[in-house]
C-alpha cells in the first residue's frame, strides 16, 4: 500500500522548524530550545483605566467612582499594587448651630502589594442632607478586596442630636455642646499590617460657650473647636484638614471623574483627600467657617435671613459636609463621595515594531520579557519603529581625595546622578548616548583636588526624551590652611578633616523636568578637625556619613533600581570587571554608591555604600557610577571614580 500523502503535507523538518519560530509553552516547552522566560507584565480591568502614558508617571491608574470589580487580565505576570480607599463624608448636621460633617476614613496601602486574581470594590456614597434639629447623616463604607474604610460621622444639630456622630472621621458637635467633653470619637477602621487607616475626631461646641459648632474630623487633622482656630465663640469650627498622598494626585485622577473641576482644586497636585466639613455660626456672628483641605465643604456663616452659606463636600474625595445656621428650613449639607483607586507601575510597552539597536552587545539580550541594551562608552542607539522604553542614565563617579603619608587622610567621593525614565516613547531615528568618565583621583602629593565625574546623557538637548546625569563629586584634599569642601556633583563628594560643614551638595536632584524621568542624588558627608574625620560620598540612594573620632564616613547606600536587575544586565557587561558588577549591583538593581571615607588616626575600615561604591582607598566598580573611597593618612594619590553607563529596555 502506498504511503498516504495529503495535499497539505509540510516536511518533518518545516514543520519543527515552525515550531521552533514560537513560544512554546505549557508541557510542550520543556524540552523545547526556544527561550520560555517571557512574563507578560501584569495589566488588568476595572473602573476607569488611566494609561501609563497618559499619567506620565510610568503608572496605570484605575479610579472607581461606584462599584466594581478589579481584575487581573489573564496570563499576566502577579501586579505590584498601591491602593487608596476614600469612604462617603458624612453630612453637616441641620439647622441651628450645628457641626460640620466628618470626612469620611481613607486607608491606604502602606507599600506596594503583590496582587492576582480579582477584588471586589465597594464606593461609599456622602452622607445625605439632613434637615432640622437633625444630625447629619453618615456616609457610607467603601472598601476594596474586603479591606475597609469607615463612612464619615455626621454633625450635630442644635440640643436633642447636638452630638457628633462617629465614623472614620467624626461629626462636630453643635455649638450647645461645649468642647472637650462633647468632642466624638472615631469609628475603628481594623485593616491589615500592609494597610494604614487614617480618621480624627470632631470638634465639639465653642467654649466657653457662644453657640459656634464644631467642625468635623478630617483625615489628616481633628476638626476645630467652635470659634477657632479664629474668634469670636459664636463662629464655626472650621474642618479638619485632609491627609496627602502624592501617589494619587488630582491632575492624573480628576479628568476621569464626575466633577472634574471641583475635585482637582480640592485635592489638587499633592493629593488630599478627606477634609472635615466646617461648624456653622451662631446667627450674625462674623467669620466663615472653613472646611478642611481636601474636599471639606464650609459651613454656614452669618445668617443672611435668607438663605445658607454651607457648602457640601466635594464628591470622590469623602470630604464632610458644612454645618447649617439658623435660618428656618436650612439643611445641612450632604458629604462627598467615597472613591477607590489602585495603581501600578506599568513597563515599556515595544510598540508596534519598535526595533533598537546598539551599545555592548548590538542585538542586546532578552530576560524576563524585556531587552536590553547597555552602553558603557560614547554611541548612538539606532530606533526602528516607535514606542516606549525605560532607561537608566548614570553619571560617572567622582574622584577621590589624596592621602599625605604620615599627615592627612582624604574624604570618599560622590556617586554620579541617577536619571530613571519610565515609558518614554520613542520614535525611529538615531539617539545619542553620552557615557560619563570615572573623574580622577588627585595627584600625589596633595597639589589639587581631584576631578568630578564625567556626565553621562540620553539623547541631546531638545529632545523630547532627553536625560541627563551629572558625574558625581570629588573627595576633598586638604591641599593647604583652610577649608576644603566636597566637589558638588550629581551626589556630592565628602568634605575635609578641616570643614565642619563641607560636604559636597547633590545637583542631580531636579535636574530633568519631564514627569517621566526620575533624579536621584545625595550630598556627601562632613568631614571635622580635631580629632579629624572625613566624609563619605554621597549615593543614589542616601546621604555619606560623617567623620567620627578620626575616623571616615562610610559612602552613601546607592538606590535600588528594579527595572534594571544585575542578573538580566550581566551578559552586557564587558569582561574583567562583569564579575564584580555582578556582585555589586545584585537581583534588585543596586548602582551608584558613594565613596568611603579615609582614617586619619582611627582603626576602622570606612565602608563604600552599596551599589559598588568603594571602601577606604579603593575604586568604585566600573559601569555603576559609584565613588570611590578616600586614601588613609599612609597612602597617597586617589583613587579614579567609577564610569557611569546608560541602559535601556523595552517588552517584547
Amino acid at each position: 500500500m502506498a504511503p498516504f500523502k495529503s495535499t497539505q503535507s509540510i516536511s518533518v523538518g518545516k514543520f519543527i522548524q515552525s515550531f521552533r519560530e514560537r513560544d512554546a509553552v505549557g508541557p510542550t516547552a520543556i524540552n523545547s530550545p526556544v527561550r520560555t522566560d517571557r512574563t507578560i507584565p501584569f495589566d488588568a480591568t476595572g473602573g476607569t483605566k488611566i494609561s501609563a502614558a497618559t499619567a506620565g508617571n510610568g503608572y496605570t491608574y484605575h479610579v472607581f467612582t461606584a462599584d466594581g470589580t478589579f481584575s487581573q487580565v489573564p496570563n499576566t505576570g502577579p501586579g505590584s499594587i498601591d491602593v487608596l480607599i476614600v469612604a462617603g463624608g458624612g453630612g453637616g448636621g441641620g439647622r441651628y448651630y450645628s457641626g460640620g460633617g466628618g470626612a469620611g476614613g481613607v486607608v491606604s496601602s502602606n507599600s506596594a502589594i503583590t496582587f492576582t486574581g480579582s477584588a471586589s470594590v465597594t464606593v461609599g456614597n456622602g452622607g445625605a442632607a439632613a434637615a432640622e434639629d437633625t444630625r447629619g447623616n453618615i456616609g457610607s463604607d467603601s472598601s476594596f478586596n474586603s479591606v475597609t474604610a469607615k463612612g464619615g460621622g455626621g454633625g450635630g444639630s442644635y440640643s436633642t442630636n447636638g452630638i457628633g456622630g462617629a465614623g472614620g472621621s467624626s461629626g462636630g458637635s453643635s455649638g450647645y455642646h461645649i468642647a472637650p467633653t462633647n468632642r466624638t470619637a472615631v469609628t475603628a477602621q481594623p485593616v491589615p499590617s500592609d494597610y494604614t487607616a487614617y480618621g480624627n475626631a470632631g470638634g465639639g461646641g465653642a467654649n466657653p460657650q457662644g453657640y459656634g459648632g464644631g467642625g468635623g474630623g478630617g483625615a489628616g487633622a481633628v476638626g476645630y473647636d467652635g470659634g477657632l482656630p479664629n474668634s469670636p465663640t459664636g463662629r464655626g469650627g472650621d474642618g479638619g484638614a485632609g491627609k496627602a498622598f502624592p501617589a494619587f494626585p488630582g491632575p492624573i485622577i480628576a479628568p476621569v471623574v464626575p466633577n472634574p473641576g471641583p475635585f482637582g482644586t480640592a485635592v489638587g497636585p499633592n493629593g488630599y483627600y478627606g477634609g472635615g466639613g466646617g461648624g456653622s455660626n451662631y446667627y450674625n456672628t462674623t467669620g466663615d467657617p472653613v472646611g478642611g483641605v481636601g474636599g471639606g465643604g464650609r459651613g454656614a456663616g452669618p445668617d443672611t435671613g435668607a438663605s445658607d452659606t454651607a457648602v457640601a463636600g466635594v464628591d470622590h474625595t469623602g470630604g464632610g459636609g458644612g454645618g447649617a445656621n439658623y435660618y428656618p428650613g436650612n439643611a445641612g449639607k450632604a458629604g462627598g463621595k467615597g472613591l477607590v483607586v489602585v495603581r501600578y507601575p506599568t513597563p515599556s510597552g515595544g510598540g508596534g515594531s519598535l526595533s533598537l539597536s546598539g551599545g555592548t552587545v548590538a542585538d542586546g539580550v532578552e530576560s524576563g520579557g524585556f531587552k536590553y541594551f547597555a552602553f558603557v562608552a560614547d554611541g548612538s542607539l539606532s530606533v526602528s519603529g516607535s514606542g516606549n522604553v525605560d532607561f537608566l542614565v548614570i553619571g560617572g563617579g567622582g574622584g577621590a581625595g589624596a592621602g599625605d603619608p604620615g599627615n592627612n587622610a582624604s574624604a570618599g567621593s560622590g556617586a554620579g546622578g541617577v536619571a530613571k525614565g519610565l515609558n518614554v516613547p520613542l520614535s525611529s531615528g538615531s539617539i545619542s548616548i553620552t557615557v560619563g568618565q570615572g573623574g580622577a583621583g588627585a595627584p600625589a602629593p596633595r597639589s589639587s583636588q581631584a576631578s568630578n565625574g564625567g556626565d553621562s546623557a540620553f539623547g541631546s538637548p531638545g529632545d523630547s526624551w532627553y536625560a541627563l546625569a551629572h558625574g558625581g563629586g570629588y573627595g576633598s584634599s586638604q591641599n593647604g590652611p583652610g577649608d576644603y569642601p566636597g566637589g558638588t556633583g550629581g551626589s556630592g563628594g565628602g568634605g575635609s578633616n578641616a570643614s565642619a560643614t563641607g560636604s559636597g551638595p547633590a545637583e542631580q536632584p531636579g535636574t530633568n523636568p519631564s514627569p517621566l524621568i526620575t533624579d536621584y542624588g545625595f550630598a556627601g558627608g562632613n568631614g571635622s578637625v580635631n580629632p579629624g574625620g572625613w566624609g563619605g560620598g554621597g549615593g543614589a540612594g542616601a546621604v555619606g556619613g560623617n567623620y567620627s573620632s578620626g575616623e571616615g564616613g562610610n559612602g552613601g547606600n546607592g538606590a535600588p533600581f528594579t527595572e534594571f536587575p544585575g542578573p538580566a544586565i550581566q551578559p552586557l557587561i564587558p569582561s574583567p570587571v562583569r564579575a564584580d558588577w555582578g556582585s555589586a549591583v545584585g537581583p534588585t538593581g543596586l548602582y551608584a554608591g558613594g565613596g568611603g571615607g579615609g582614617v586619619w588616626s582611627g582603626s576602622g575600615t570606612p565602608t563604600g555604600g552599596t551599589g559598588g561604591g568603594g571602601g577606604e582607598d579603593t575604586q568604585g566598580v566600573d559601569y555603576t557610577g559609584s565613588g570611590s573611597g578616600g586614601s588613609p593618612a599612609d597612602a597617597g594619590a586617589g583613587k579614579r571614580g567609577a564610569h557611569g553607563i546608560v541602559i535601556i529596555r523595552h517588552s517584547v
